[in-house]
């Protein structure tokens, strides 16, 4: 019995231990990811920011409220020239109405640039400060866009107008699915709705894919913008395989990089030493019972043959010869 409940203590323990290690692990994983998710974030942030301070760069430089309008198409022709990533600039007034339109598409094309500014990014209040529109797809390139837009003032500090570009984000496509997360993991990018908007598999971004149900994405989604989020959890993974997934939300845009690692992967490690750990302790646990068992029998033997002797020497065995002595010589 005493062999028996330390070969358990030991079981009991290897187990505890074993769970330790299981937890320990998770956590550097989570933290593993989101320095990950955190550095394509900051990329595509940093992306974003870079075209934001080109175009109040712009604003800043001219008083393009007081050029003409040659000056101004030339003004924006210039900036268009330096940055692959515009496909189209416009120049609207303060009562959202185009007034100078360069562009990178062909004749006639750019028409959405001729419509009122209200019609372009709804819901954007354009005299505060930079705004930027969802992203939408391409239908003939099935690239997708952003529109950008910050105020044009004057040297009072008065709304003149807006100046606005329309931003190819095909580059962000390209980082995540150059984004190599673990082995066998995956990336993408989502919005504060819950839309699909960058991920290896183009086909689900161009059907507009909600994935809100995800529980990485649903807590992005609740999560205010301002904490920090230190979230990371096991569920079923945007490719219906078991994930240990993790987010980094962008901010300015108000999207989020998630990260996700298969399960098996994540915790190969952790299993491969549970396996070693619980067959080590199980060998370990068995000689120790079957020494147990041998100990027992060779002390407990002698005693039963002592104890059957004096049993019937009371019962009136007063000759040896009467006596039923064991086959092995008591020692």
């Amino acid at each position: 019995a005493f062999f028996t409940l330390s070969a358990m203590a030991l079981l009991v323990s290897g187990g505890l231990q074993l769970f330790s290690n299981f937890h320990t692990h998770q956590a550097i994983i989570v933290g593993n990811q989101q320095l990950i998710a955190q550095e394509a974030a900051q990329t595509v942030s940093c992306f974003i920011q870079e075209k934001f301070i080109v175009l109040e760069a712009a604003v800043g430089l001219v008083n393009l409220d007081e050029v003409s309008r040659p000056e101004q198409e030339e003004v924006l022709s210039s900036l268009l020239g330096r940055q692959p990533a515009f496909r189209q600039l416009a120049m609207f007034n303060d009562q959202g109405q185009a007034l100078a339109l360069v562009s990178r598409l062909a004749l006639g094309e750019p028409r959405r640039f001729s419509d009122q500014l209200e019609d372009i990014m709804p819901g954007q209040d354009l005299q505060t400060g930079r705004a930027i529109s969802p992203v939408s797809i391409d239908p003939v390139t099935s690239e997708p866009l952003v529109m950008m837009a910050v105020p044009i003032v004057d040297v009072f500090g008065d709304f003149r107008g807006t100046l606005l570009a329309e931003v190819n984000l095909k580059f962000m496509w390209d980082l995540i699915a150059q984004l190599r997360v673990g082995e066998t993991g995956h990336a993408y990018v989502v919005d504060r709705d819950g839309n699909l908007i960058a991920f290896g598999d183009m086909a689900r971004v161009l059907r507009g894919e909600n994935v809100a149900h995800l529980p990485a994405v649903r807590e992005f989604i609740y999560r205010p913008a301002s904490t920090r989020p230190t979230w990371g959890g096991n569920y079923q993974g945007i490719m219906g395989t078991r994930v240990v997934g993790t987010y980094a939300p962008l901010k300015t845009p108000d999207w989020a990089v998630v990260t996700e690692i298969p399960w098996t992967e994540t915790y190969q490690d952790v299993i491969r030493e549970a396996v070693w750990a619980g067959g080590i302790t199980l060998v370990i646990a068995t000689l120790a019972s079957l020494l147990g068992v041998y100990l027992a029998h060779r002390l407990a033997v002698p005693l039963v043959n002592l104890t059957r002797v004096a049993t019937q020497i009371a019962g009136g065995a007063v000759s040896y010869t009467h006596l039923t002595l064991p086959t092995k010589r008591i020692v």
